[in-house]
């Protein structure tokens, strides 16, 4: 596996009651900081919700930690009303955001992909680059 060097993380949490609007992805980037913030909706006032920042930034872990990290969010220019009443959907977590990848994700017919390949893409937002599959394996059985 290769991996590029340490330089971003992504720290990410499922809100529900979240009052941000659900026809549009918001996106929120302070040059400034150094910081991002994002919402993608999922509707019925659920939302994928990420602080993207330099890797000197303290990580945000587990529940006790989501008012610090919504608060991390507003301080980059999210707008704070959209986050009133939000409650946790999922885990608040932390993650290294270095691209990894392998140079030859496949071999005698089978093909790596997502995290089987080590080849995570952490900013699509939807999470679907982090879904290790083994491609050969489900055609070859």
């Amino acid at each position: 596996m290769r991996r590029d060097p340490d330089g971003n993380l992504i720290a990410g949490v499922l809100l529900d009651d979240i009052r941000a609007p659900e026809d549009i992805a918001q996106l929120v980037v302070n040059s400034e900081l150094g910081q991002q913030a994002v919402i993608f909706p999922q509707g019925e006032g659920r939302a994928r919700t990420y602080f993207c920042c330099y890797n000197t930034h303290p990580r945000h872990h587990g529940a006790d930690e989501l008012p610090g990290y919504l608060e991390t969010c507003k301080k980059v220019g999210m707008n704070s009303e959209f986050y009133q009443g939000a409650r946790p959907a999922g885990p608040l977590a932390t993650f290294d955001g270095a691209k990894t990848w392998v140079q030859h994700p496949y071999h005698d017919g089978s093909a790596l992909v997502g995290d089987a390949a080590a080849a995570n893409d952490p900013y699509g937002g939807q999470g679907l680059g982090l879904t290790g599959t083994c491609v050969g394996c489900a055609i070859n059985g």
